[in-house]
């Protein structure tokens, strides 16, 4: 053990072998059963010692000791998980909590080459095999509880009971911690290593999830270690990794394994039956389950369901009977959420209509700024993606080379000739273009584009009144979808067509940081605004950005301002004035370029936390895709943002309503805005740089709440089945410009009617005595009782 030496393992068991395990087994019972197999072919590859560790285990020390065991004889070494009784104190976990999941501690085996160590892993590896199971009810707890036969049957492989392993939870209550010199003691025995189970760096007072019996602070310094640990699980990428999804064994034909599978394949071999793994023809099992259980009407994989389900068949007994349709009902239902079923074998079964059985071929023309390197571009990159993954054909229109931006984004594999884009060849349109440049896109592309077309626009704009001279635009559109609520309320009080909420789709990329090359220390706590001048620079707030930072930190030198902006050219004022509040402050890192998106996720990737001050945002793009990055998110609480922002994720800055007394670009003076509480922005950096618990508690529930809500499946599903009812529509020739396909127009009829009349009781004279505005709302709202009673407020105001 003088070396610590790595080597691939070539192959552990065979493929049928490993098949079967996947079948048997979730990820947790899958990953221990292999342990066995492990250590004998490294054994075979002529290692003569050794050595498992969790990944959840930090060495502090030389292992001095087990060394020491191997040298002298021993065929290998286990460890307790105490030396001592636990009190019986009721808390958890307690002595029989112990002995259910086992006396040894599998986190750690030592095994020295030798004939004893050959049969024992003979014996345990047979075990493994089928008996791997985490069930301590039943006495197995995956590879863990075979080890309590040691002392017994294997007396060479020796027991250390050295103080300073495998310190972890269950063992707190007979070791105290000692920090001297840079090195770590345990009753003033050097410690060697600490098993982190169940730690989540994010939560770090709680110690794990495994236990309530200490906190942090309750043992003299654990914090202090826990916080070294969170601090080093960071810096390795932690944040990165932990986002990788668990592997899923499938079948050969691509469908996936669930829960059900695992435990029909135990129930198979209770039978006795015995199915061909190892050959090309290895469907056998596959066959069995979805097969038929004879005298039934139900697959082999039903009966397996309700039988891990029992209150199912006890609410419908009659299941081959009366019950039959209700217990269908179930399984498409509550069961696929409640039991995470696999919907490709329900749609094989026929429990589940397939996807090419949905009413009619669902595909799109998407005209967009398609290439383009700003909000709007990225936005519809999402949309489409969503699009594609949900079996929606995409025909795709660019239109990039209309803007002045960078037109580089070859993500959809477009490559910027206009003059070879396709023909609007289906009957759905959507017109990824804001409200003030649609006229222009349609002077381009010719207005013919319209023409036997539903036609759906997806607008995005920033403030809660929507500008009276856009309003012709709604003649050319069937109906409008916008990213959030807010944007709803501000356009649907106008709309003559229904405005439907469809949220950008928000991934997390998992970009590895890179802080060298922007220029960021490695210790520093990093925080990022990235803004456009041409999105209208005091919408954006860049100064109370740079205000509420340099108010948070004084003389901090561990702390920096990474300021992304974009088209300052455009705007050569402005931005001197920025550089004027920056003061030259080097702790503020100025990037005045175009970014690639990786380069982008990369400079996003070595942040801790996105700062948006703004005064107005229709959605929040920024905000949102920090979110799904697990940074900490500072941000003004108004706007499109509030949609999936709320205090248990981030940190929701307050304002003061103000109005406006000028034009701001688009935004007319009289419209409201949001100054933001520069002050509580401030603390909030302090806290986001003073508290790496809080940091990544917030981080993950914005990653969490992001996904619900923007999710590229939540959207996508959203989307399709928005195009399924436009189709099936279409299909039945009832197109009558998109009033017959409104969804829920109880609801909307209900909503408009609410934020109209705010809008009319602050603004009165805004619409007394506008005859046509007057039309178009009894119009749009298609009832003459509620027409009435606005104008009944009206009067008597």
């Amino acid at each position: 053990m003088s070396g610590i030496h790595l080597r691939p393992i070539k192959s552990v068991m065979s493929p049928g072998t490993w098949r079967q395990r996947a079948l048997r087994y979730h990820v947790l019972e899958l990953s221990t059963s292999v342990k066995a197999s492990a250590f004998m072919q490294l054994f075979a590859e002529g290692a003569q010692q050794v050595v498992y560790l969790d990944p959840d285990i930090y060495l502090f020390s030389r292992l001095d000791e087990i060394e020491t065991l191997l040298v002298n004889g021993a065929a290998g070494c286990v460890l307790p998980h105490m030396l001592t009784p636990l009190p019986k104190d009721k808390k958890y976990p307690d002595d029989l909590a112990i002995l259910k999941s086992g006396v040894f501690n599998l986190g750690f085996l030592a095994l020295r080459a030798c004939p004893e160590t050959e049969k024992f892993l003979e014996w345990w590896d047979a075990w493994l095999h089928t008996h791997c199971w985490a069930d301590p009810i039943t006495g197995v707890f995956t590879d863990q509880r075979w080890m309590d036969y040691v002392p017994c049957l294997w007396p060479g492989i020796s027991v250390c009971r050295h103080i300073g392993y495998d310190v972890a939870y269950w063992n707190l209550h007979e070791r105290k911690l000692f920090h001297d010199s840079g090195l770590w003691y345990i009753n003033k025995e050097p410690l060697r290593f600490f098993h982190f189970s169940g730690f989540d760096p994010s939560n770090q007072e709680k110690v794990s999830k495994h236990q309530d019996r200490f906190r942090a602070n309750d043992i003299k310094g654990l914090s202090e270690l826990l916080s070294f640990y969170a601090r080093r699980l960071v810096a390795n990428g932690h944040n990165t990794y932990r986002n990788f999804p668990l592997p899923q064994p499938f079948f050969s034909n691509g469908l996936s394994c669930d829960t059900v599978v695992r435990h029909a394949f135990r129930i198979a071999e209770e039978r006795n039956l015995v199915f061909a793994f190892d050959s090309d023809d290895h469907d056998h099992f596959f066959d069995w389950l979805t097969s038929i259980e004879v005298g039934s009407r139900w697959p082999r994989y039903v009966h397996a369901l309700l039988s891990l389900r029992p209150d199912v068949p006890a609410q419908y007994p009659n299941i081959e009977g009366e019950h039959a349709d209700s217990i269908a009902r179930w399984i498409a239902t509550d069961g696929i959420r409640q039991m995470k079923l696999s919907e490709g074998l329900l749609q094989h079964i026929g429990l589940l209509p397939k996807e090419d059985t949905l009413p009619g071929h669902i595909a799109v023309n998407y005209i967009g700024y398609l290439r383009s390197e700003m909000g709007v571009g990225e936005a519809s990159r999402g949309y489409i993606k969503a699009l594609r993954e949900c079996s929606v054909e995409v025909n795709l229109l660019d239109v990039s080379h209309l803007t002045v931006y960078d037109n580089a984004d070859n993500s959809l594999g477009l490559h910027g000739n206009p003059e070879n884009r396709p023909p609007a060849n289906h009957r759905i349109n959507i017109f990824h273009i804001n409200a003030d440049a649609l006229p222009g896109v349609l002077d381009y592309l010719g207005k013919s584009i319209l023409v036997g077309r539903y036609n759906i626009g997806i607008w995005a704009w920033e403030s809660e009144y929507f500008p009276e001279y856009w309003h012709d635009r709604f003649t050319y559109l069937d109906e409008i979808w916008v990213g959030s609520n807010f944007m709803a309320n501000a356009i649907a009080p106008y709309a003559s067509c229904p405005v439907i909420v469809m949220p950008y789709v928000i991934e997390s990329h998992t970009a590895l940081p890179d802080r060298t090359r922007y220029g960021i220390g490695e210790d520093y706590t990093a925080f990022l605004f990235a803004f456009d001048y041409l999105s209208i620079g005091s919408r954006k707030n860049p100064h109370a950005v740079i205000t509420a930072f340099r108010d948070a930190f004084l003389s901090e030198n561990n702390v920096c301002l990474v300021l992304k902006t974009l088209s300052s050219h455009h705007h050569p004022k402005a931005h001197k004035e920025l550089l004027e509040l920056c003061g030259g402050d080097p702790r503020i890192l100025l990037i005045d370029s175009t970014l690639s998106r990786k380069d982008f996720q990369i400079l996003l990737s070595s942040c801790d936390a996105f700062v948006s001050l703004h005064r107005l945002e229709g959605y929040g793009l920024g905000i949102a895709e920090a979110m799904a990055e697990r940074k900490t998110v500072i941000a003004t609480a108004y706007g499109g943002n509030t949609d999936y922002m709320h205090p248990g994720n981030s940190f929701c800055i307050p304002y003061e309503r103000i109005i406006l007394q000028e034009d701001h670009g688009p935004y007319a003076k009289g419209s409201p805005w949001a100054e933001p509480d520069i002050a509580a922005a401030a603390q909030a950096m302090r806290d986001t740089h003073s508290n790496l618990a809080l940091r990544m508690r917030l981080g993950n529930a914005a990653q969490r709440d992001i996904k619900t809500w923007s999710g590229a499946e939540v959207v996508g599903k959203k989307m399709r089945d928005r195009l399924i009812l436009i189709n099936t529509k279409l299909s039945a020739g009832n197109h009558n410009n998109g009033t017959t396909i409104s969804t829920s127009s109880t609801r909307r009829h209900f909503h408009v009617v609410s934020v109209l009349l705010r809008d009319i009781l602050r603004r009165p004279n805004h619409y007394l005595g506008n005859a046509r505005r007057a039309h178009n709302y009894y119009r749009r709202m298609g009832s003459k009782a509620v027409y009435r009673r606005i104008l009944d407020e009206l009067r008597r105001r």
